[in-house]
């Protein structure tokens, strides 16, 4: 799979120009550049599918590169729309960084989802969190950025892309749930993993209900986005760190 570390290396350097590009008042030339490497991203997929045959879709490290493709892919409507060139440097860096993981650590590349969990329901409820997983990201480091500039703009872009993140995450919960039944005959079994996702999803309908009250809470509400993606990261691969885990219905 040396093919990663090449076409990673090639993402790396097109949004590296993208972003010097992006200061010289270049958007247009800048975009493109962007979404060249949001195409190379997608390519990764597109050789992972044909090299098994099967959507890439079975292991933990196969789910980090559709997040790296769906954290560009989403940092590039964000640049077109906003024209904030750090989210493309905080996407080139998870990109990046993500695609290296799954490369160096061949077991997790290896290691397939139990037999009992081929369901209709898999590629979804996966392929729903890792689009919301990128948009709640983004909506963290523009909270952060705001953190230090206060802007209405930072604001009300986090705003939005904080709801259609969690409508995505709530909709994976609940393909989750039926996914769950299937397999363990329970929609919920209080699984540590399941916590954790019904505390991300319960801080996130905090944020939203303060930043729809009123924008004398943009600061507290940056605070809470940037808290509730730190609580995401327990919900997506923190748990492994745990002792419970071992108890958890979703080792795999």
């Amino acid at each position: 799979m040396q093919y990663i570390l090449y076409i990673t290396a090639f993402i790396l350097v097109t949004n590296i120009l993208s972003i010097v590009i992006s200061y010289m008042r270049r958007s247009k030339a800048s975009t493109i550049l962007y979404i060249t490497s949001t195409l190379a991203q997608g390519l990764i997929i597109a050789l992972l599918w044909i090299e098994k045959n099967a959507i890439p879709l079975q292991t933990i490290a196969e789910t980090r590169v559709w997040y790296s493709f769906f954290i560009l892919l989403i940092g590039t409507i964000i640049y077109t729309k906003y024209r904030y060139k750090w989210v493309m440097l905080f996407t080139t860096l998870m990109c990046v960084m993500f695609n290296c993981i799954s490369v160096f650590n061949k077991e997790a590349m290896a290691t397939a989802v139990p037999p009992i969990l081929n369901s209709i329901w898999y590629v979804p409820h996966v392929a729903m969190y890792m689009v919301s997983y990128a948009l709640l990201g983004c909506a963290a480091i523009i909270s952060t950025i705001n953190l230090f500039q206060n802007k209405n703009q930072h604001y009300k872009a986090t705003s939005e892309v904080t709801y259609i993140g969690l409508i995505l995450f709530t909709i994976a919960m609940l393909i989750g749930s039926i996914w769950a039944e299937q397999a363990w005959s329970n929609f919920w079994s209080w699984d540590i993993k399941e916590n954790f996702a019904l505390l991300t999803w319960l801080i996130y309908l905090i944020y939203i209900h303060l930043s729809a009250t009123s924008y004398r809470y943009k600061r507290i509400t940056s605070i809470i986005s940037i808290i509730a993606f730190l609580i995401l990261q327990m919900c997506w691969w923190g748990i492994k760190f745990l002792p419970t885990y071992i108890n958890s219905n979703h080792i795999y």
